[in-house]
């Protein structure tokens, strides 16, 4: 995450994060269709640009009475993602939140902070 640093520091204009959703709405449809992933915070407010992109991940599957549910969900995921290069680095990765850098893929696009969170 560090040598991108000056790039995750821009903000993300609103249409950015609507295609980075789009792509992990994409990967949701194809390998995961039971699971609801939200993107949240700024984005979620209606704000024109957000700082990084809060996902929230949850499945009729995983409650509180199955915690490993949830984070298999969010393993499995993540795996999806940084197969088809859209997590490019990792910063962190727990049980129940991710936190890494993603890009979109066409030429120009910058690294973008994302952070994702299984809730039950």
């Amino acid at each position: 995450g560090l040598h991108h640093a000056e790039e995750l520091s821009k903000k993300i204009p609103r249409a950015e994060v609507t295609e980075l959703e789009a792509i992990l709405l994409r990967v949701k449809d194809a390998y995961f269709p039971d699971l609801r992933i939200m993107i949240c915070g700024s984005y979620r407010r209606g704000k024109p640009e957000s700082g990084d992109i809060d996902a929230l991940i949850t499945s009729r599957r995983f409650s509180s009475d199955l915690p490993a549910v949830g984070s298999t969900l969010l393993r499995d995921l993540v795996q999806r993602l940084k197969d088809c290069s859209f997590l490019t680095d990792t910063l962190a990765h727990g049980r129940t939140k991710y936190m890494g850098v993603c890009k979109l893929a066409v030429p120009g696009s910058v690294h973008r902070r994302i952070d994702i969170r299984s809730l039950p």
